[in-house]
This record gives structure tokens, C-alpha cells and sequence, in this order.
């Protein structure tokens, strides 16, 4: 059987047979539509990200540089994570907006902590109980929205009652304090205050001393004076209470958003 003649102009090396079919490489199209939705999906955490780090920049120009930097945060976390978590579409995204506020937070209290005297084992434990606060509002915030959802401006009124609970939870040992006397009411300060974010946070950073001993907290607070208190109950406690909410309140948001789609026709 004569050879098939062979292309003698070809490149050394690489030879094509005359009249034999040749392969085209194609290069596979750009789907700008998807990199644009990568983009976007992006742009609510950056968003988020940068509000949260303003925000505590300025807190620790504020506040200085210790335990009222770390109460700071929790302060900004409960107005800012429920708004943001919900300005996101589905589960994946809400998380996103979720997580970029931690991470602004913290990166501010490192800010702060790099130029103060917060020692970095009371710091990584402070993250962690401003990570599950954030959990808690996140969480709790979607499954709001989902119930909300279909009524005018539903989310904006998850967001901001959600917003509400939280600074009434961080706030009842102000506005409830005058009211609670005896043993009884020690008894239940006691279990309120082993999962409460502020007494987590300061006894995470416990170095600067109890948060309701300061000179304006101690004026409008009587816990540790009318009703016994222990200014450091610990901060795992709170850390999973909060989780456990957290991912119980995301898990039914989830179940809910899955139903929602399968219903659809």
C-alpha cells in the first residue's frame, strides 16, 4: 500500500497528511454574563465589609483602645447585621453579607488592637463571641424575612425588629436591673448574664475589669450593687447559645427558601 503523501511545509516535528481531516482548536466563548453575576454576588459583602470597617474604625477613635472597643463592636454588629444580612437574595448570599460584617468588625478591633495593650489570647476570644452574636442576628434576620417576606417592605421590617430585640437584649441590664430584687431575682440574673453578649465579651477581655463598673454604666445599672453579679461568667456559654440560635433560626430560613422554590411551577 503506496504512503499518503505528507505536507512537507508543515513545522519540523509535526507533519499533516495530505487530504486528511485536521483539527480546529476553538476557543470556548467568554460568558460575561456569569462573570458579571460573580461580581455582583461580591459587591454586597464589600459593601458590608467596608460599613462594618468604618464604622469600627471610628468606634475605636471613640471608645479607646481595650474591653469598651470590643463592646463597641457588639454594638455596631446588632445594627448592622440584620439591615445588611437581608439586603442579600437567597441563603448563600445572606451569609455572605453575614460574614463580611464580622470581618470588617474584626479587622477594625485589630486596628485597634495593634495599637493598644489587649493581649491576642483575649482578642481571638473576643472574635469568637462577636462571631456568634453575628450568628444569632444573622440567623434570626433571615428567618424574619422569610416570614415577613411577602408583605410591602417586609424585609426592611425584619431587619429593623430584628435590630430592635437586639439592642433590648443588650440593653436589659439597664432598663430591667431596677426592677429585679432578692434572691429570686439573682437567681435569674444569674443564668441571663452566663449568655449575654456584653458580660461574654468582658469576660473574654477580662484584663480591663468589669464593664458595669465603669463610671456611666455603674450610674445606670444595678447589677453588682442592688442585685449580686458576677462580672465574668465566662464566655463559651453565650458563645453556643448564640450558635445553636443562629443555625437553628439559618437551617428553617433554608427549609423555607427550599419549599418556597419547589412550590413554584
Amino acid at each position: 500500500m503506496d504512503e499518503a503523501p505528507v505536507d512537507a511545509s508543515a513545522p519540523e516535528g509535526v507533519r499533516a497528511v495530505q487530504g486528511a481531516p485536521q483539527a480546529t482548536l476553538i476557543a470556548p466563548p467568554v460568558n460575561d454574563e456569569g462573570m458579571a453575576r460573580r461580581y455582583i454576588c461580591w459587591l454586597g459583602p464589600a459593601m458590608a465589609f467596608a460599613a462594618a470597617l468604618v464604622g469600627q474604625i471610628f468606634c475605636v477613635a471613640v471608645t479607646g483602645r481595650g474591653l469598651w472597643m470590643m463592646l463597641g463592636a457588639i454594638g455596631l454588629a446588632a445594627i448592622l447585621t440584620p439591615m445588611l444580612t437581608l439586603a442579600a437574595d437567597g441563603v448563600l448570599g445572606q451569609l455572605r453579607q453575614a460574614g463580611g460584617v464580622w470581618v470588617g468588625l474584626v479587622l477594625g478591633c485589630l486596628i485597634g488592637r495593634l495599637m493598644g495593650q489587649l493581649a491576642w489570647g483575649e482578642f481571638f476570644e473576643a472574635t469568637l463571641v462577636l462571631g456568634a452574636w453575628i450568628t444569632a442576628m444573622g440567623g434570626v434576620a433571615m428567618l424574619a424575612g422569610r416570614g415577613l417576606g411577602k408583605l410591602a417592605a417586609g424585609e426592611s421590617l425584619a431587619g429593623a425588629l430584628v435590630t430592635a430585640m437586639a439592642i433590648a437584649w443588650l440593653g436589659w441590664p439597664v432598663w430591667m436591673s431596677r426592677e429585679l430584687k432578692g434572691q429570686e431575682a439573682a437567681a435569674i440574673v444569674s443564668r441571663m448574664t452566663s449568655h449575654h453578649p456584653l458580660f461574654a465579651m468582658n469576660s473574654a477581655v477580662r484584663s480591663s475589669g468589669a464593664w458595669q463598673e465603669a463610671g456611666i454604666a455603674y450610674r445606670h445599672t444595678a447589677l453588682g450593687q442592688d442585685v449580686p453579679t458576677n462580672p465574668f461568667p465566662g464566655s463559651w456559654p453565650m458563645i453556643w447559645s448564640h450558635v445553636m440560635l443562629g443555625a437553628v433560626a439559618g437551617a428553617a430560613s433554608y427549609g423555607c427558601e427550599r419549599r418556597l422554590l419547589q412550590s413554584r411551577p
